[in-house]
């Protein structure tokens, strides 16, 4: 379903990304993981179009989309939702409306909006909360927020670039068990960036592990722990 050809992306005459091939199936939820500046994020944002390689193709569903214009990755970034290591919600709006943006375009009544927002804040497990702004909610809170405003979008695809980082071991646990639930549920490809290691073993179908600009490793979680390579192997005991 996902296909990245000979990626390179270089920013000021450096390659962060150097010939990156990736293809993720459908259904699967494929874990990318690296130090931090490996390129693990910008991977996320040219599955989702926010950047444009400097060379190769992003292939989406048997579509390149690296030239698309902005207009038509519009239906592209409907499939393909990005859920910010920040959640990155609007905090001038309430809850509903942050959750409901997807179908602002819509003339909808305000009453079946709120129906709508109601029936999926309740699927992240957030009841009651729709009138609160972002900044009276926990960061699990605001996380679950993000999610629930991907999941109005109906992707085909989710995008998670660090889904627990900055939060306790209690509340990463029930994020992870709920994109597990959500994967299950909604039938959707997952891809997850991570640097936690346990956060792989968890909720993994397959990982990647990024090296330099190139992908070091592809395989399960389990193969990741017993691989002979070195470079995984000294990512797993900093890990």
């Amino acid at each position: 379903m996902i296909k990245l050809e000979n990626i390179v992306y270089e920013v000021d005459g450096v390659n962060i990304l150097d010939g990156v091939n990736l293809q993720i199936e459908q259904g699967e939820v494929f874990v990318i993981m690296g130090t931090s500046g490996a390129g693990k994020t910008t991977i996320l944002r040219l599955l989702n179009g926010l950047l444009r390689p400097t060379s190769g193709r992003v292939i989406i569903d048997g579509e390149d989309i690296t030239e698309l214009t902005e207009r038509e990755m519009t239906p592209i970034r409907r499939r393909v939702a990005l859920v910010f290591q920040s959640a990155a919600l609007f905090d001038s709006l309430p809850v509903w409306a942050n959750v409901g943006f997807a179908w602002r375009k819509q003339r909808m009544p305000k009453d079946e909006l709120r129906r709508r927002v109601q029936k999926i804040l309740a699927l992240v497990g957030l009841d009651g909360v729709e009138d609160r702004m972002p900044a009276e909610l926990s960061g699990g809170m605001q996380k679950r927020v993000s999610l629930a405003r991907a999941v109005a979008m109906e992707p085909d695809v989710i995008l998670y670039d660090e889904p627990t980082s900055g939060l306790d071991p209690i509340t990463s646990r029930k994020i992870l068990d709920l994109m597990v639930e959500l994967q299950h549920r909604l039938q959707v490809t997952s891809v997850v960036v991570t640097h936690d290691l346990q956060v792989a073993s968890q909720i993994g179908t397959r990982v990647a592990l990024l090296h330099e600009g190139k992908i070091a490793f592809i395989g399960s979680p389990t193969e990741l722990y017993e691989s002979p390579q070195s470079i995984v192997q000294e990512f797993v005991a900093g890990g």
